[in-house]
């Protein structure tokens, strides 16, 4: 079985799961992720109540031949909370 590692980052208050843009797109949740969530760059920092659960189970049921593995990060400080808060905005189609 593939495995696929993501860093779980955490301080003394919170946690966050470092995942790729692209990859949110792929499962088709990159609109559902919340604005507790951050980004910078090509990637999102998932919250660890509301947006970590629903990358696992996005992950698991299109993912479903490969193990997740979250890799934990303990730190005292992190960027993280100066980051940009992730977008939730869906861009407008025109016609």
């Amino acid at each position: 079985m593939n495995k696929a590692t993501f860093r779980y980052i955490q301080d003394p208050g919170h946690g966050w799961l470092e995942v790729p843009r692209q990859l949110l797109a792929k499962l088709g949740i990159e609109y559902d992720v919340t604005s507790y969530s951050y980004v910078k760059g090509q990637t999102a920092y998932l919250e660890e109540n509301c947006d970590l659960p629903l990358f696992i189970n996005a992950f698991k049921a299109q993912c479903a031949d490969v193990e997740l593995d979250l890799a934990s990060v303990h730190v005292n400080n992190t960027p993280i909370r100066s980051y940009q808060p992730y977008p939730m905005t869906r861009p407008q189609v025109t016609a």
